[in-house]
Formats: structure tokens, sequence, C-alpha cells
């Protein structure tokens, strides 16, 4: 099932949400009543798989979501979806550990600024598993920058913002992520920022 989710939060808060259109047999799907700036998402993707991109006339509509108006229409649009994403785990430095173990978050978002404008494609926020370590499973191959920060550093409603991400840009760790790479990373508990 597809669904042309509204960028504006007046839309959203109004649930102006278009109906989500279901993907025929045949691969093709149609959303309509669509109105302001949407991103194109997919629900229920099957298991290991991720939206790699979304193309409509050579261009990407992930990274710069259409805006819709009345008689506006996109045709010939191609979800494609990938089992090809990387993984990046690991776990804290001795020594900077809170006293709990589990007790810091970690944000992975992407070193390239204007990928931010999309942080859902380009942006992970995780907890740490029972043993302490971490891992981020869907990640498209690119750049990022992860860092760990004590749990209630993190707003819940600002961390897929660019600008508020910028904040975490000191006190973190780049790693580059081919595709399907899966890589190990120490990370250094940092201050709120």
């Amino acid at each position: 099932t597809l669904e042309a989710f509204p960028l504006d939060p007046p839309l959203g808060r109004a649930s102006a949400f278009a109906q989500p259109g279901r993907v025929n047999a045949d691969g093709t799907f149609e959303l309509t009543g669509l109105i302001g700036a949407r991103e194109i998402r997919l629900r229920n993707a099957p298991r290991g798989w991720i939206v790699k991109d979304v193309i409509a006339a050579g261009h990407s509509l992930f990274d710069t979501p259409p805006e819709f108006a009345s008689g506006v229409e996109i045709a010939d649009v191609e979800v494609i979806l990938s089992d090809h994403h990387s993984e990046l785990s690991g776990h804290l430095a001795p020594g900077t550990a809170p006293s709990r173990g589990s007790d810091y978050s970690v944000l992975v978002f992407a070193d390239d600024r204007a990928l931010l404008r999309n942080a859902r494609r380009w942006a992970r926020w995780v907890r740490p598993n029972f043993d302490g370590g971490f891992v981020v499973d869907d990640l498209l191959p690119g750049t990022y920058l992860a860092a760990a920060v004590p749990a209630d550093a993190v707003d819940e409603a600002e961390w897929q913002n660019a600008d508020y991400l910028d904040r975490f840009r000191s006190g973190a760790t780049r790693v580059t992520l081919g595709d399907r790479d899966k890589k190990s990373i120490v990370l250094e508990l940092t201050g709120t920022p």
C-alpha cells in the first residue's frame, strides 16, 4: 500500500491525508485527491525491504517531494524497493557508558545536510539493545554521522529536523557505508548539545 503523506503541518493536523493506494497485481497504483507537498511512503513493506527511491520523469521525488495543486498530475511514477541496505552497529567506548549501559540514544544521520530535507530516509534514532549495543539495519549506502547521547537528550518532536541534527555534528563519528555493508563502530557518549 502506498500513501502520499502531507509535509505541511497544517495539512497533517487537519488530517488531509489522501486515501492510501493499493498496489495492483501488475505493480500499478493510483493516488488521488492530493494537495500540497507530499512524500510518497510505502506501508507494510515486505520484511527486509526498504524504499530506495521514488522516480518520475528521471527525477527523484524522495529528496524533493512534489507539490500538488488542482489539476496537477504526475504519471509513470516508479517506486523502487531494495533489499540492498546497509547496517551500522556498535557500542559505547569503555568508561563512557552511563551507569545503566542502556541509558543512551544513538542518532545516525546523513553527513550531507542537503539530504536531511528528507530525514525519514536519511536519519535514524535508536536505543541500545539488552546488552548495551545498538544496531541500525535499514540504511541506504552513503556517508553518515553517528552520535551517542544521554537517553533524555533527544527531542522526540525535532529529531528529524536538519537544524536540530546540526547540534550533534561536533560530537559525532563519521562512517561511510557501501551497498550491503555491515560496519561496527565504537562511540563516545557526548553531552547534551
